[in-house]
């Protein structure tokens, strides 16, 4: 298990709970578009992390 992209991905995590806060208050696009690019690190990053 890689800590370090598994400290990544978590970082990618918080900027995605960023992008729903601001879907949430009406920001639609902008909280979108983070939702989906950060999202899909988190996948990658995550795959990486525990050697998937």
């Amino acid at each position: 298990m890689s800590w370090s992209l598994l400290l990544a991905a978590l970082a990618c995590l918080a900027i995605v709970v960023a992008g729903v806060a601001l879907v949430a208050a009406g920001s639609g696009p902008i909280g979108w578009a983070m939702i989906g690019f950060f999202g899909a690190g988190v996948v990658v990053l995550g795959k990486k992390a525990i050697g998937r």
